[in-house]
């Protein structure tokens, strides 16, 4: 049935100026067998795995000259699936990056950012200690609503005016700001990835627009308020060097197991 089909969005169109690499920081080795976009792509093999052929597509959102990534996932993945899709200049940031993909949206959507690392809290990282992968967390969460975050819990505040703050209560997200620069004492998480079914594409883009920009954000009033809510084990922000070399010295057991294969 098209209502159980997925598309996995990964936004690759930033420049990556916080590293300052001669290639795109997907594509950054984080040893000999593993690249930075790795990480994302294990969940959508694990996703494979649980859904069969209903993801349809996966979404390598560039801009010019970055059309490496898109060849990169297109040789990790079964035949067929990826799709190259140009950054549209039309929309804005990297919420923008994500709303380029919007003719090729499914009915549920889910978006993983390549330069991140999510821990469901499973041995392997890469499913929940039940065994189900993000996918399927995610297909769950849609059931309910029609947008949800998966969220860590952050205790150290300050941290926040850095990453998508987020205030959850129970399974919900009551209040979102990106990088808040005050009130930080009303937000308790930060997100990792989203997933929102298409009709809700627009609107949420243009929400995350205008938090990214702090403009106004009425949240409340949105149509899918307030958006579900999928507790990660861990998340980590893998987009500068002091972040990665922190993820190498902890991960080396995790990186020295690590295959794309078997997921």
């Amino acid at each position: 049935m098209r209502g159980d089909n997925w598309c996995v969005i990964l936004p690759c169109a930033g420049e990556g100026r916080r590293l300052g690499l001669d290639l795109p920081k997907e594509l950054y080795r984080l040893d000999d067998r593993v690249r930075l976009i790795d990480l994302s792509l294990k969940h959508v093999l694990a996703g494979l795995s649980a859904t069969g052929d209903r993801i349809l597509r996966v979404c390598v959102v560039v801009t010019p000259g970055k059309e490496n990534v898109h060849r990169y996932v297109a040789r990790c993945l079964p035949s067929g699936m990826t799709r190259l899709v140009y950054f549209n200049s039309r929309y804005q940031e990297w919420p923008g990056s994500v709303f380029s993909a919007h003719p090729h949206y499914e009915e549920k959507n889910l978006v993983l950012l390549p330069d991140s690392f999510l821990g469901l809290g499973g041995q392997q990282y890469w499913h929940r200690p039940d065994g189900k992968p993000l996918v399927e967390l995610a297909r769950r969460a849609l059931q309910r609503r029609p947008v949800f975050f998966g969220y860590r819990e952050v205790k150290r505040k300050r941290s926040l005016r850095q990453l998508g703050a987020l205030r959850v209560d129970g399974d919900e997200v009551v209040r979102m700001q990106d990088k808040p620069r005050q009130d930080l004492q009303e937000y308790n998480a930060c997100w990792g990835c989203y997933g929102f079914r298409r009709r809700w594409g627009r609107e949420l883009y243009r929400l995350l627009i205008a938090s990214v920009l702090h403009q106004p954000v009425n949240y409340s009033a949105s149509s899918f308020f307030p958006a579900g809510a999928v507790a990660l084990a861990e998340y980590q922000d893998l987009g500068t060097w002091p972040a990665i070399r922190s993820f190498r010295s902890a991960r080396k057991s995790t990186l020295a197991g690590f295959s794309l294969t078997g997921s």
